[in-house]
């Protein structure tokens, strides 16, 4: 076997063969680490998660337990008043700045209390009764002792004002201690609070679940839709490695490490609550992967560098004994020209020396020869630089709007002050004037129930009869099963206002509006007709292509052809063309609009289904 050839040999048995072996215990040793150091930490995130969502709960804890505990909230609920202008100024005396102190340390909070003392109720916060609570069904009645505060809306949230909220109450009972339920104080929150918690440690496919003793998911990353008990995650090929404070499973196909942390906190009443932290495998093994290929790499770098340089220092040494061989042979037969120098200071290059000394001494002719030099080029690497652009986020300018609260409780103070001054009448149009305007504002869903618009226009048309006397006259044939079905918000109202003020207010003598609503050919028909001046040929289809022709400027149009066409126009694009506002009128005998709508109900989760 050549010399360079058992160098090879060695290299291969001393070096090549530890570094692999070392590079498979050390790769897999750091991936352990590695894999240790990532579940910690998830360990740590998971621990700081569950504290600041305890606090949280927390913060709104603290308003239940302070108002509840407030002696002048808890005089206010407990006096039964004899009349409205007495519970009027305690209100505003005592509570209403209590409630605006709350609502200034902590915004975006809805208080309501509901009680069974009817001799008090302002702004939507205290006119709230027991049968409402029971109606809305979110509180657990069947045991009200003991003052604690509980939490509603786990496994579906609350539906306010179409937010969804999250809830703590605690159930307040009188002061004769004679211990029956009198009322319950309540403390709404928006359930983003507690989303924006998790959603901090949702980056790289985290999925995480809080959920109750109960097993009731208050909040999560997944749709609300899908899951409302920790149960109904379903999780596939669950590990056995529970006992280590973890388990891998796969989840809707991919694989998680799946962490569970108990939350318990008596002081706030959570007890055995617990989040589930799902971390993608796939985001910490590819830091392992990473790893374990940059230290391939980089053994296989040192691997081909030591091949090299052995492969070199091979050849140097074989090369320079061969030349060292052929110089002798030269020299045996009888060439003493030979001059060739061999560089080095080891044993080979001593050798050689001494040989070309031996041979000067015979030979001073002999030439030196000069060995090549070798240059190594160095590979520049070239890196590219990838520019990412930052999208700005649009401003949205809030619009400022008047507080119905404040206006509802202006026109009552009105109207309790013309009570008190013996003008029931006049008062009695303030109320009423004030509960048509509370209808309009008292939700913010776009939908309500046929019975809430007849309820609606009834106190319009009081208004409007106390205006114009005989002159404007009022009936309704609509049957009870359809008070039920669901129409979009203010439709009939416009209609009549058109028909008392461009039709009846036209006639000298008294005239008629009729409501009507019947089912034809399976849709909901709803009709307002009048007797009133009524329209030429002309003036109706002038009317009838302004409410068609979405192209007309709204700035051109009357008040009575923008009402129409808001109607027609919001009608079409919630239901399609075949549904709108169809008009008949004639010259003298009045005008009838017919409105055809879908039959919509309840669909029991916030929006409308067909019946």
């Amino acid at each position: 076997m050549r010399l360079w050839k058992k160098i090879i040999l060695i290299y291969l048995i001393v070096i090549l063969i530890p570094i692999l072996v070392l590079d498979y215990f050390l790769s897999k040793s750091i991936g352990a680490i590695s894999f240790r150091s990532s579940l910690e930490l998830s360990k740590v995130s998971l621990d700081q998660l569950g504290e600041n969502i305890t606090n949280k709960l927390g913060v709104y804890y603290d308003v239940i337990d302070g108002l509840s505990n407030d002696l002048q909230f808890n005089s206010y609920m407990n006096t039964v008043y004899t009349t409205d202008y007495d519970a009027l100024h305690d209100y505003r005396a005592y509570i209403q700045p209590l409630f605006e102190r709350l609502n200034y340390k902590i915004s975006d909070v809805v208080i309501r209390v509901y009680t069974q003392n009817a001799s008090i109720g302002f702004s939507g916060i205290l006119n709230n009764s027991m049968e409402d609570l029971k109606r809305e069904g979110w509180a657990d009645l069947s045991n009200p002792t003991g003052g604690v505060i509980r939490w509603a809306g786990a496994g579906n949230s609350i539906k306010l004002s179409n937010k969804e909220y999250l809830g703590g109450y605690r159930f307040l009972l009188n002061s004769r201690k004679d211990y029956n339920l009198d009322s319950v104080l309540a403390v709404f929150f928006r359930k983003d609070e507690l989303y924006s918690l998790i959603s901090k440690e949702n980056e790289g496919g985290k999925k995480i679940f809080f959920y109750n003793e109960e097993g009731n998911i208050l909040v999560s990353t997944e749709s609300e839709s899908e899951y409302r008990n920790i149960q109904d995650v379903k999780f596939d090929n669950p590990s056995s490695e529970k006992s280590k404070g973890y388990f891998l499973a796969k989840y809707k196909g991919s694989d998680y490490i799946v962490l569970n942390k108990k939350i318990d906190q008596s002081a706030y009443n959570i007890n055995n609550w617990s989040i589930t932290y799902m971390i993608p495998t796939g985001t910490i093994y590819a830091s392992i992967h990473s790893i374990r290929v940059t230290s391939i790499v980089l053994s296989l770098l040192c691997i081909v560098f030591s091949l090299i340089l052995t492969h070199y220092l091979s050849r140097n040494i074989t090369g320079r004994i061969k030349k060292i061989l052929v110089k002798i042979g030269k020299v045996k037969r009888g060439n003493y020209t030979i001059s060739d120098e061999i560089s080095g200071t080891d044993e080979i290059g001593i050798l050689n020396t001494s040989f070309n000394e031996m041979v000067d001494k015979i030979n001073t002719l002999i030439h030196e020869v000069y060995e090549a030099e070798i240059r190594v080029v160095n590979e520049k690497l070239k890196s590219s630089v990838i520019e990412t652009r930052v999208k700005e986020a649009k401003i949205i300018t809030l619009q400022s709007q008047i507080n119905p609260h404040y206006l509802f409780n202006t026109l009552e103070s009105i109207r309790m002050r013309l009570l008190i001054k013996g003008d029931r009448e006049t008062s009695d149009i303030i109320g009423m004037f004030g509960e048509t305007f509370r209808l309009s504002l008292s939700s913010n869903h776009e939908w309500y129930k046929l019975a809430d618009e007849i309820r609606f226009v009834d106190s319009f048309f009081l208004i409007q009869k106390y205006r114009y006397g005989d002159r404007v006259n009022y009936e309704k044939h609509v049957p009870a099963e359809l008070l039920n079905f669901y129409i979009p918000k203010l439709i009939l109202q416009p209609l009549i206002e058109n028909s008392i003020y461009h039709g009846i207010e036209m006639k000298s003598a008294g005239g008629m509006v009729t409501v009507r609503a019947f089912i034809e050919e399976g849709e909901l028909v709803l009709t307002v007709a009048d007797n009133g001046a009524g329209m030429e040929e002309d003036e109706l289809q002038a009317v009838r292509e302004d409410i068609r022709n979405s192209a007309e400027s709204v700035a051109s149009l009357g008040h009575t052809r923008i009402a129409l066409k808001n109607i027609h126009t919001r009608l079409k694009l919630m239901f399609g063309d075949q549904y709108g506002l169809t008009i008949n009128s004639r010259k003298g005998f009045g005008t009838e609009v017919r409105v055809t709508l879908p039959v919509l109900d309840d669909s029991g989760e916030g929006g409308m289904k067909r019946v």
